[in-house]
Protein backbone atom coordinates (compact mmCIF):
# COMPACT_ATOMS: atom_id res chain seq x y z
CA UNK A 1 0.00 0.00 0.00
CA UNK A 2 1.49 3.51 -0.79
CA UNK A 3 0.83 6.69 1.04
CA UNK A 4 1.56 9.97 -1.11
CA UNK A 5 2.05 12.87 1.51
CA UNK A 6 2.86 15.33 -1.58
CA UNK A 7 0.11 17.70 -1.80
CA UNK A 8 -1.50 17.11 1.78
CA UNK A 9 0.58 19.74 3.19
CA UNK A 10 -0.13 23.08 1.29
CA UNK A 11 -4.23 22.11 0.99
CA UNK A 12 -4.22 21.88 5.04
CA UNK A 13 -2.31 24.66 5.58
CA UNK A 14 -5.40 27.17 3.84
CA UNK A 15 -7.60 25.24 6.55
CA UNK A 16 -5.73 27.29 9.12
CA UNK A 17 -6.50 30.56 8.95
CA UNK A 18 -6.17 31.87 5.41
CA UNK A 19 -2.53 31.75 5.80
CA UNK A 20 -0.33 32.98 2.67
CA UNK A 21 0.38 30.20 -0.19
CA UNK A 22 3.76 30.89 -0.80
CA UNK A 23 6.06 28.05 -2.33
CA UNK A 24 8.26 26.86 0.11
CA UNK A 25 10.24 23.49 -0.45
CA UNK A 26 8.82 20.74 1.61
CA UNK A 27 11.42 18.62 4.03
CA UNK A 28 10.99 15.44 3.41
CA UNK A 29 12.39 12.54 6.58
CA UNK A 30 13.09 15.52 8.34
CA UNK A 31 11.85 16.11 12.17
CA UNK A 32 9.09 18.28 13.47
CA UNK A 33 10.09 21.43 15.66
CA UNK A 34 11.26 20.68 19.13
CA UNK A 35 9.53 23.56 20.85
CA UNK A 36 7.93 22.71 23.86
CA UNK A 37 8.59 20.96 27.29
CA UNK A 38 9.93 17.37 27.18
CA UNK A 39 7.61 15.05 27.39
CA UNK A 40 7.29 12.44 29.87
CA UNK A 41 6.10 9.31 28.80
CA UNK A 42 9.73 8.10 26.89
CA UNK A 43 8.69 10.12 23.31
CA UNK A 44 12.00 12.70 21.92
CA UNK A 45 10.73 16.25 22.86
CA UNK A 46 8.52 17.16 20.07
CA UNK A 47 6.39 14.13 20.11
CA UNK A 48 3.27 14.29 22.49
CA UNK A 49 0.99 11.45 21.78
CA UNK A 50 1.54 7.41 23.18
CA UNK A 51 5.26 6.62 24.39
CA UNK A 52 8.21 5.41 22.88
CA UNK A 53 7.30 7.52 19.57
CA UNK A 54 10.62 8.93 18.20
CA UNK A 55 10.93 12.36 16.27
CA UNK A 56 11.88 11.84 12.47
CA UNK A 57 10.76 10.96 9.25
CA UNK A 58 7.59 13.30 8.65
CA UNK A 59 7.16 15.30 5.92
CA UNK A 60 7.73 18.87 6.96
CA UNK A 61 6.10 22.60 5.31
CA UNK A 62 6.57 25.10 7.42
CA UNK A 63 4.49 28.75 6.24
CA UNK A 64 3.74 31.71 8.23
CA UNK A 65 5.13 30.18 11.79
CA UNK A 66 3.33 27.30 11.25
CA UNK A 67 4.40 24.25 10.53
CA UNK A 68 2.84 20.47 9.60
CA UNK A 69 4.06 17.30 9.68
CA UNK A 70 2.64 13.97 8.29
CA UNK A 71 4.22 11.07 8.14
CA UNK A 72 3.61 6.99 8.22
CA UNK A 73 4.61 4.23 10.44
CA UNK A 74 5.03 0.47 11.34
CA UNK A 75 2.05 -0.08 13.51
CA UNK A 76 1.78 -4.17 13.70
CA UNK A 77 2.73 -6.82 14.23
CA UNK A 78 4.61 -4.33 16.25
CA UNK A 79 4.33 -0.76 16.76
CA UNK A 80 8.20 0.37 15.94
CA UNK A 81 9.54 3.94 14.49
CA UNK A 82 10.33 2.52 11.11
CA UNK A 83 8.76 5.37 8.71
CA UNK A 84 9.16 3.40 4.57
CA UNK A 85 9.61 6.62 3.43
CA UNK A 86 11.09 6.66 -0.05
CA UNK A 87 12.68 10.41 0.75
CA UNK A 88 10.38 11.85 -1.54
CA UNK A 89 7.17 12.27 0.62
CA UNK A 90 5.86 9.01 -0.16
CA UNK A 91 5.72 5.78 2.34
CA UNK A 92 5.42 2.39 1.11
CA UNK A 93 3.78 -0.42 3.43
CA UNK A 94 2.29 -3.99 2.70
CA UNK A 95 -1.27 -4.69 2.16
CA UNK A 96 -2.60 -4.54 5.73
CA UNK A 97 -5.42 -7.21 4.37
CA UNK A 98 -2.43 -10.09 4.43
CA UNK A 99 -1.51 -9.28 8.55
CA UNK A 100 -3.33 -11.57 10.99
CA UNK A 101 -5.32 -11.08 12.79
CA UNK A 102 -8.25 -9.78 10.88
CA UNK A 103 -8.82 -5.77 10.83
CA UNK A 104 -5.28 -5.09 12.06
CA UNK A 105 -3.15 -2.37 10.02
CA UNK A 106 0.56 -2.75 8.91
CA UNK A 107 0.80 0.63 9.06
CA UNK A 108 -0.44 4.38 10.98
CA UNK A 109 -0.93 8.03 9.69
CA UNK A 110 0.63 10.23 12.76
CA UNK A 111 0.37 14.09 11.75
CA UNK A 112 1.79 17.27 14.06
CA UNK A 113 0.72 21.20 13.92
CA UNK A 114 3.00 22.90 15.80
CA UNK A 115 1.27 27.25 15.56
CA UNK A 116 4.66 28.96 16.72
CA UNK A 117 7.02 27.08 14.77
CA UNK A 118 9.76 29.61 15.25
CA UNK A 119 9.80 29.00 19.36
CA UNK A 120 7.87 32.41 20.28
CA UNK A 121 4.91 32.91 22.35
Amino acid sequence: MKLKTTGLSLPAIALVGGLSLSATALQYDASVSLNGPAPSNGNDQGIYYGSGNGNGGWTVDTQSNVELGLRAHVRWPTPANIFNSTGDGEYWFTDSSLIPPPNNSSWNVDFAINTRADGTG
